[in-house]
């Protein structure tokens, strides 16, 4: 863990298909989206952090219950940050357990202001190509990205390639063991499943929910269970350990 990960540019390319097209023009909204989210959180009128019924503490909490080690872990680890933006709960969590972050965003602007408000180095990025080699990262976070590729009631097949092509760029750079930490705030009712079976079926074990250490946080995460609170429904959070040899059959979540 104490080496540098190593950093791969994409390979460019004038033959875009539909699908990366597609992604690209997505990629625009996201950035669009990033920057006003900056500015209002700047101007102390929103924090997206707020969609999320786990607090710092609930994430740091599951972690610590995770491995009895994760101190020592953290502390040599090197994380990336997929869809950073202005920062998350989890973020917060896996930077005072003492890890190195690098973020990766399609917005510069969100990596500046990750630079000039936590002194985190980043890189502007695609997170279905992400610029690292394989076998490479200590752990992965996200907040709030894989829910961000659906917008339907019900997953589209477009939707289902995104995440798919999502989880798998994080199979690949993750070192054997590696922790992969993310969470939703919500999204159609079939994502949670369909997202958890490809977590399994590229090669990860223990996969664990994180749930709310708070009674009032079990509280408001019922509410968003039943669609009560910003509209959301089903969030989930859970951390998962990439394995040398897949095994589906112990992938079982807790």
């Amino acid at each position: 863990m104490e080496k540098e990960p190593t950093f791969n540019k994409p390979a460019e390319t004038n033959n875009d298909t539909k699908r990366q097209r597609d992604r690209k023009a997505l990629a625009k909204i996201w950035a669009k989206d990033t920057i006003s989210w900056i500015e209002a959180k700047k101007n102390g009128e929103f924090d997206p952090a707020r969609h999320d019924v786990l607090e710092k503490e609930d994430y740091l909490v599951a972690i610590k219950k995770y491995f009895s080690d994760a101190s020592d872990f953290f502390k040599k680890a090197v994380f990336i940050d997929v869809g950073s933006g202005p920062g998350s709960r989890i973020h917060d969590a896996v930077a005072e357990l003492g890890a190195k972050i690098i973020n990766v965003e399609v917005s510069s602007g969100a990596i500046k202001y990750l630079e000039e408000t936590r002194g985190e180095h980043g890189l502007v990025g695609d997170a279905f190509v992400l610029p690292f080699a394989d076998n490479s990262i200590d752990g992965i976070i996200s907040s709030n990205f894989i829910n961000m590729t659906n917008h339907t009631p019900r997953i589209t097949e477009t939707e289902k390639l995104n995440i798919k092509d999502f989880i798998k760029e994080v199979a690949r750079v993750l070192k054997p063991n590696g922790l992969f930490i993310q969470s939703n705030f919500g999204g159609s009712l079939d994502l949670n499943d369909f997202a958890l079976e490809l977590i399994r079926s590229h090669g990860f074990i223990a996969i664990t929910k994180i749930e709310p250490i708070t009674d009032a946080r079990k509280s408001a995460q019922t509410e968003y269970n039943n669609g009560l609170r910003y509209g959301w429904k089903n969030p989930l959070a859970f951390i998962a350990k990439k394995q040398t040899t897949p095994k589906p059959e112990s992938t079982q979540v807790h």
